[in-house]
C-alpha cells in the first residue's frame, strides 16, 4: 500500500515538473519574443507625428541599427492635431536638442519601425520628458501612385493622351483594312505570288552570298585578289592626287578650273583664230579649186 502510493506521489511530482518547466519556457519565449523585460531599465520617449503612415502597437524602435525598444501606445491629440507615439525603450540613449525621429518602411508589404537618431556630440542635452518633433513620413506607394497621378495629368493636360488614343485607333483601323484585304499593303501581305517571288529572291540572294564567300565567279575572284585590291588603291590614290593638284590649279586644266584670266582670254582668242583660218578657207576653196582646173588643162 505503501508502495503505491509512493509511486503515485512521484508521478505527480514528476508531471507537476513537467508542468512548470512548461510554464517557464512559454514565459521566458513569450518575454524574448516580446522584447520586453521585467527587471532591465526602462525609458520612455515620446514623438509627435502629422501622420504615423500605418504605425502601430509593438513595432520596433531602432537605434543606429539596433532594436533598443518597441511602441507603447499612439495617442491622436486633439482634432486635426499631431498623433503622439509612446515609445518604451529597454536601453538608456541619450537625446540631443537636435535629435531626430521617422518612420521607415521595412518592407513592401506594410512591415515599419520608428527610427530615432540621437543627434550630434556637440549638441547640448535635450531636455527630459520633451517630445520629438518626427519628421513627416515617406511612403514609397503613396510617392509612386502621386507620381503617377501627376504624370497622368500632365500627359493628359498636353493633349499626349488624346494623341496615342487617336494614333492606337488609326493602327486598328490600318490592321483592320490590312485584314479585309484593302489598299497596296493588304494586297502584298496578302499576296501569295508576291510571296512567292521575295522567297525566290532571298535564295538567289543566299545563293550569290554563298558564292561569294567560296571565291566562286569573277566578281568573287576580284574581291579575293589581292593584286586586284592593291592596283584598285592605287588607283584611288592616283585619281586623288590629280583632283588635288587640279584643285590647286596646277597645270592647264587646273588654271582652266581655277579660273585663270588669261588663259582663259589666249584660249578664246585661239578658238577665233581658228574659226576666221576655217571661214577663209571656205571662201578661197572654190578660186582655189577653179584655178588648179584651169591650169591643170595646160
Amino acid at each position: 500500500m505503501k508502495k503505491s502510493i509512493d509511486a503515485e506521489l512521484t508521478r505527480e511530482m514528476i508531471v507537476g515538473g513537467f508542468s512548470f518547466a512548461a510554464i517557464a519556457a512559454l514565459f521566458y519565449f513569450t518575454i524574448l519574443l516580446s522584447h520586453d523585460s521585467f527587471f532591465g531599465s526602462k525609458q520612455c520617449v515620446e514623438v509627435l507625428f502629422d501622420n504615423v503612415m500605418g504605425l502601430g502597437k509593438g513595432d520596433a524602435v531602432v537605434v543606429r541599427g539596433t532594436r533598443v525598444g518597441e511602441v507603447k501606445e499612439l495617442e491622436l491629440m486633439g482634432q486635426g492635431g499631431s498623433v503622439k507615439v509612446v515609445c518604451q525603450l529597454q536601453q538608456t540613449i541619450i537625446l540631443k536638442t537636435d535629435c531626430r525621429a521617422r518612420i521607415r518602411q521595412t518592407d513592401i508589404l506594410g512591415g515599419r519601425h520608428l527610427l530615432i537618431e540621437e543627434g550630434s556630440a556637440s549638441a547640448p542635452l535635450r531636455p527630459e520628458g520633451t517630445p520629438i518633433d518626427g519628421d513627416p513620413p515617406f511612403d514609397i506607394m503613396v510617392q509612386t501612385g502621386n507620381m503617377v497621378e501627376e504624370m497622368r495629368k500632365a500627359l493628359a493636360e498636353k493633349g499626349v493622351l488624346d494623341d496615342l488614343r487617336d494614333t492606337l485607333k488609326q493602327m486598328k483601323e490600318f490592321t483592320e483594312k490590312i485584314n479585309r484585304g484593302e489598299g497596296t499593303v493588304a494586297q502584298m501581305v496578302n499576296d501569295k505570288e508576291l510571296y512567292g517571288d521575295l522567297k525566290a529572291s532571298a535564295a538567289n540572294l543566299r545563293g550569290i552570298s554563298e558564292k561569294l564567300n567560296n571565291a566562286d565567279g569573277s566578281f568573287a575572284k576580284l574581291m579575293s585578289d589581292e593584286t586586284m585590291y592593291e592596283d584598285v588603291k592605287e588607283t584611288v590614290a592616283n585619281l586623288k592626287d590629280i583632283s588635288e593638284r587640279l584643285a590647286d590649279g596646277e597645270g592647264m586644266l587646273g588654271k582652266m578650273l581655277a579660273e585663270d584670266d588669261a588663259l582663259y582670254e589666249q584660249t578664246r582668242l585661239l578658238f577665233q583664230d581658228v574659226r576666221a583660218a576655217v571661214d577663209d578657207f571656205r571662201e578661197t576653196a572654190p578660186v582655189l579649186t577653179f584655178t588648179s582646173v584651169f591650169f591643170g588643162v595646160f
